[in-house]
């Protein structure tokens, strides 16, 4: 790597904090390509069951508190 920085994409649509689409546009020899526009749509459906999950009992927060009871 030499240190230079290139664009890949670009934000295409935003929706927080379900919805990110983005338009990439790098080439088949991994260059900056303005022209293209590959569409790639990320959604983040599951991002509720899983801040439920670790903030449950037993949840990340859960094992915290357990670990600063168990070190004092």
């Amino acid at each position: 790597m030499d240190g230079r920085e290139c664009p890949w994409s670009r934000v295409a649509r935003w929706s927080p904090p379900n919805r990110l689409v983005l338009l990439w546009q790098i080439g088949a020899d991994w260059t900056h390509d303005p022209s293209l526009g590959t569409e790639v749509e990320i959604d983040f459906v599951r991002a509720e069951a899983l801040r439920a999950a670790f903030d449950g009992l037993g949840g990340s927060s859960d094992a915290l508190t357990r670990f600063a009871e168990f070190a004092r």
